[in-house]
């Protein structure tokens, strides 16, 4: 998904409705998943990505 393209565009609106609507403590849950999610939507790369990130913080 390009920075520039119309899904990114209502990915981003969509989050800050529900940013701004959930409690402080659940607002970070919200940024990692939307996180994952735009990663994930580049394809297999993106998922690999997200993976390689995962085990190295561990």
């Amino acid at each position: 998904m390009s920075i520039i393209s119309i899904q990114f565009v209502s990915l981003v609106a969509v989050l800050v409705l529900l940013y701004f609507t959930l409690p402080q403590k659940c607002r970070w849950v919200l940024l990692l998943l939307a996180s994952a999610l735009f990663y994930i939507s580049g394809g297999v790369k993106g998922c690999l990505y997200i993976v390689v990130i995962l085990f190295l913080s561990i």
